[in-house]
């Protein structure tokens, strides 16, 4: 699952296949998606692999922040960066799979007082808190996006939320949240409940 934490048992495996030869060619690839969300013990086994690999092995990390990954790993890897696909502009407010846009919506229908606090923290805590503040993150770079490189090609319900939001406060809620997701990481437990509360209550207040 996308939303689920990569564990150790899953590099183990891994492992195991990297030292086979490959089959067909003379190299072989083996790409980790969503390499954000190994948690501590599968990001010290990957390292291992990582400072002394095969010769006929390359690995491709995907992760959404570079900074959710630990300094370890960079270090042993060459950065690109990838600008993220546009988000269907057809969402709802809230949708089985939520995106940052959504989620943008999702704030403005809080700030509206269409929906309750309440009522909102019950409905996003279905999804794996890590997954829930990776998307408030990115929803929140889309916000700082239209303050400085706004196009007409942007959603229609980015500017009325955008505009409620100083860039100020935009990008110190990104500094809290990135600052969360690391904990997360560091495989230190958190209150699902009062994190997103607490998150919630920041962006009506800077509204």
């Amino acid at each position: 699952k996308s939303n689920a934490a990569i564990k150790i048992e899953k590099i183990r495996t891994l492992q195991t296949n990297a030292f086979t030869t490959p089959v067909i060619g003379q190299k072989k690839l083996i790409l980790i998606k969503h390499a954000h969300k190994l948690n501590k013990a599968a990001s010290n086994a990957l390292l291992k692999l990582l400072e002394e690999p095969p010769a006929h092995l390359y690995f491709l990390l995907v992760a959404e922040n570079k900074t959710w990954l630990p300094q370890t790993i960079l270090s042993r890897c060459q950065l690109w960066q990838i600008h993220a696909q546009k988000v269907n502009n057809n969402a709802q407010v809230i949708t089985e799979e939520l995106t940052p846009l959504t989620l943008v919506e999702a704030l403005e229908a809080l700030q509206a007082q269409k929906i309750t606090q309440q009522d909102l923290v019950v409905r996003l805590k279905k999804i794996e808190l890590a997954e829930l503040l990776s998307l408030f993150y990115r929803a929140t770079a889309a916000m700082i996006k239209f303050h400085f490189a706004y196009h007409t090609s942007h959603q229609n319900g980015l500017p009325v939320i955008a505009n409620r939001y100083d860039p100020e406060f935009l990008f110190t809620q990104m500094d809290k949240i990135n600052a969360i997701i690391i904990y997360i990481k560091q495989s230190i437990v958190l209150n699902q409940t009062l994190v997103l509360e607490e998150v919630l209550f920041d962006y009506l207040k800077g509204g």
